[in-house]
């Protein structure tokens, strides 16, 4: 995809045809490992305590757009332009602060740490 998808767009993954629902950025796994999305099942969300890992290249259908907005556009291509960047990291939490800090410096954001 040219952008990341926004939370609450819903999926789905080549080779299924269970469908999740985009709920956050970057998961990190209690293996150290960094995915594109965080997903729970639509449209049960939560309520399944099912957590989805998902690449960019493992979306099949994209069904719904979440909402959108100029703050979130520049969010999301920044995002896309830091993914490879967080995904080649030795120390992920280490780039992953080093991104906020990038993203805050970019845009004037302050964000608490």
């Amino acid at each position: 995809m040219n952008s990341f998808l926004p939370v609450g767009s819903v999926i789905s993954l080549k080779n299924s045809n269970k469908k999740y629902i985009v709920l956050g950025y970057f998961p990190i796994t209690a293996e150290e490992k960094i995915y594109d999305y965080l997903c729970f099942n639509y449209p049960n969300g939560l309520k399944d305590k099912e957590i989805k890992y998902v690449e960019d290249d493992e979306i099949d259908i994209v069904y719904f757009i979440g909402y959108q907005s100029k703050y979130n556009d520049k969010l999301l291509d920044f995002l896309k332009e830091q993914s490879s960047i967080l995904k080649s990291a030795k120390d992920i939490r280490k780039a992953t602060l080093e991104m906020v800090l990038k993203y805050n410096e970019r845009y004037g954001k302050k964000v608490d740490l």
